[in-house]
């Protein structure tokens, strides 16, 4: 019988919790969020990491695109003006392109997740019963 033995490291602490944990060949990548600041941090040899601090809703959901940009869905639906957008932000954690999906999901859950996939956005809601397609 072979013994197996497990090293955990801790590289992150208060952290509120993780989402869309992603591994990959060479390294993890993981985006994790507290109120009001957004983490990336990716572990190995392609490593890098950008924080969003401010006083900004609360975020949700970062998908990464074939080009190493993310986009983030963000709702904020703790104020009487809800609203939904998604943001493109770069490798350096710089905002590069801001998309408004108010119009289409003016609902208590706002978006939930915006993915690019062959020069689409396919954006999606907890309370709603489609998924938005739109050209980026």
């Amino acid at each position: 019988m072979e013994t197996v033995s497990i090293r955990k490291t801790v590289l992150l602490v208060q952290i509120w919790f993780m989402l869309n944990a992603s591994p990959h060949i060479a390294h993890c990548q993981f985006p994790a969020f507290s109120k009001l600041q957004l983490s990336l941090r990716t572990i190995g040899p392609e490593s890098a990491a950008f924080d969003r601090k401010g006083g900004g809703p609360y975020t949700d959901n970062i998908k990464r695109t074939v080009l190493g940009d993310f986009w983030v869905a963000i709702a904020n639906t703790k104020q009487h003006a809800t609203f939904s957008i998604g943001q493109r932000i770069n490798q350096l954690g710089e905002v590069v392109e801001t998309r408004d999906f108010t119009d289409q999901y003016n609902s208590p859950n706002g978006i939930s997740e915006v993915q690019e996939h062959n020069d689409k956005l396919y954006v999606g809601s907890l309370d709603q019963n489609f998924i938005g397609v739109f050209r980026v």
